[in-house]
């Protein structure tokens, strides 16, 4: 067991030096103006920081190590998906130990992830995973997913970053997409990989309540389809 942890915090911290060296890379490169690259770096960072948590959460037994989560640290729709329960799971330094308190307390007795996140999990887990486990699997009814995870499922978020780095070209020639932004846009992916870093290096233990919860309904979740 030992040997396994040792193995998974060196996986760990492996990606989050990567996905640091990137964030840092897109950094450069916007006070450079170089705007689309910068904007595409900062999203392969935030795939680096979502690997490191699926890791952290397989170091910490709340995932199971099969080839189907080592396939999910390699889809970049699957970190994505993950990086919607980092958001969630992240707490400014800056917020005091009552206003947590008070923000638990609100959450329970009657505490519900919210349906973006739920619906985030469920894919990851249902959808991407229990499918690739066995082809078959098929749900009693389709779920109604929230629409904007949904988009991220369905490859978004890579695909804005595939725009970034590259012409598109339609059927009749035309050009279809070019990788233009400005600095608001550059400056949303970057603050969004600079929460991921934050989760992934343990800015996670402000909410720890909720990430608890999260790891039991991951436990439960992952027992069905690998039980």
């Amino acid at each position: 067991m030992k040997e396994n942890r040792d193995r998974f915090e060196k996986a760990i911290d492996a990606c989050i030096k990567n996905g640091r060296r990137l964030l840092e890379d897109s950094e450069y490169l916007k006070d450079y103006d170089r705007l689309a690259t910068s904007k595409a770096l900062a999203i392969f960072a935030q795939e680096e920081f979502a690997k490191a948590y699926i890791l952290r959460l397989v170091q910490e037994e709340a995932i199971p190590w099969y080839d189907e989560v080592l396939r999910a640290t390699r889809d970049h729709n699957c970190k994505h998906l993950m990086a919607i329960l980092m958001e969630y799971l992240f707490t400014p330094w800056d917020v005091s130990s009552l206003e947590r308190d008070k923000k638990i307390k609100d959450k329970f007795p009657d505490f519900k992830l919210p349906r973006k996140v739920a619906d985030a999990l469920d894919i990851f887990c249902h959808e991407k995973v229990s499918r690739w486990r066995s082809s078959s699997w098929v749900w009693a009814e389709d779920p109604k997913y929230d629409n904007e995870v949904k988009k991220v499922w369905k490859g978004k978020i890579d695909k804005t970053k595939q725009n970034a780095l590259y012409v598109s070209i339609g059927k009749d020639g035309n050009v279809t997409n070019d990788p233009l932004c400005d600095n608001e846009d550059v400056n949303k992916y970057i603050d969004y990989a600079k929460i991921l870093e934050e989760v992934a290096t343990g800015s996670d233990c402000f909410a720890f309540t909720e990430k608890e919860y999260v790891k039991s309904i991951l436990k439960q979740i992952f027992d069905e389809i690998y039980g």
